[in-house]
């Protein structure tokens, strides 16, 4: 599944180089036909769709993982901890980032809580609360009138949690971040 996703947006990806002219078709024919480059249709690719489009499988792949258990320094398969886990979701995707919540934490936009919208990240302090430094990721898979919902790597596993349901993280909350992808 993930594979056709990821060959699908390769094939978007290339479609919109092509037609936003990044590309010229007839650079690679030995001829000149403008009659053929004339006949090739101009779509207009609205590159917020892509992100969007890349935000949503990113959260599909990401949910494949839910139930995982925890682990300290975990980055793999077998078991991740909170920052370990994003990584590893944004890494299957092509993108490198920090491996830990505070490298997290200086990556991308600051952004109010109010402006969190899908793929963003979400920082907390850890289990001392009384201790300012950041001890815990997520990442915003849904946002409502309501709350935002979350997924992240917990000592409970991997699951998903709506962040005004869940005093332990609103009592935590730090900062959210905007990762232009």
């Amino acid at each position: 599944m993930k594979n056709i996703l990821f060959l699908f947006l390769f094939v978007i990806l290339i479609k919109a180089f092509v037609f936003q002219g990044n590309l010229n078709a007839s650079s690679y024919n030995t001829y000149s036909d403008t009659n053929i480059v004339a006949s090739i249709p101009k779509t207009i690719v609205d590159s917020s769709k892509l992100k969007e489009n890349l935000i949503d499988s990113m959260i599909v792949f990401a949910k494949n993982f839910i139930g995982l258990p925890y682990r300290y320094k975990g980055y793999d398969k077998s078991g991740f901890d909170c920052s370990g886990y994003i990584h590893y979701v944004f890494n299957k995707f092509g993108y490198e980032i920090p491996r830990s919540s505070i490298g997290l934490a200086g990556i991308g936009k600051e952004i109010n809580l109010t402006e969190a919208r899908k793929g963003d990240l979400l920082f907390f302090k850890g289990r001392n609360i009384n201790n300012k430094k950041i001890g815990h990721v997520s990442m915003v898979i849904e946002v409502d009138d309501k709350s935002i919902t979350m997924i992240h790597s917990t000592r409970r596993g991997i699951i998903i949690d709506r962040l005004s349901e869940i005093n332990y993280y609103k009592i935590r909350f730090v900062t959210a971040r905007h990762l232009d992808l």
